[in-house]
């Protein structure tokens, strides 16, 4: 039993030094830090590069009725576009011919005038197609259907 208290006493005296040594190694939380040289110590910033813009050749159709677009917002004249969300995601900001401003917001309307295999009509824009939105259905009809080339910029 003595010998079993001697070895719990060297334990604690022990445990007891080391807790000392680390607080007396430990640095102080307010020693100031030694004051950087005006010499760079950082690295130069790295510059990344834009990615280049996907660039394809698509046939724009035009349309200008409807109220609301499938990601649920008003269509826009001069922005909103329809596209096939396979090809062009949502939410991609477009430049059509070299006019820029245009952003995929909609899938197509509930008719079309291309057909299936199987002789119905397409519900929404398929494939390498988009559909602008115009104001008027005079702008509509003189934009007509025209082979575009399309940068997807994100």
């Amino acid at each position: 039993m003595k010998r079993q208290r001697v070895v719990y006493f060297f334990a604690i005296v022990l445990l007891i030094g080391a807790w000392c040594l680390v607080l007396h190694h430990t640095p102080k939380i307010d020693a100031k830090p030694e004051p950087m040289s005006n010499a760079s110590v950082l690295p130069d910033p790295v510059t990344i590069p834009k990615p280049e813009p996907t660039r394809m050749i698509v046939e724009a159709t035009a349309y200008c009725q409807g109220s609301i677009t499938s990601r649920g917002s008003a269509p826009r004249a001069g922005r909103t576009v329809s596209v096939d969300p396979k090809i062009i995601p949502y939410g991609s900001h477009l430049v059509i011919n070299g006019q820029d401003g245009f952003v995929a917001e909609d899938c197509g309307n509930s008719w079309s005038d291309e057909m299936n295999d199987d002789g119905t009509y397409y519900r929404h824009i398929r494939g390498h197609r988009i559909d602008i939105y115009f104001s008027s259905e005079e702008e509509a009809y003189a934009w007509g259907r025209k082979t575009v080339v399309v940068e997807i910029l994100n």
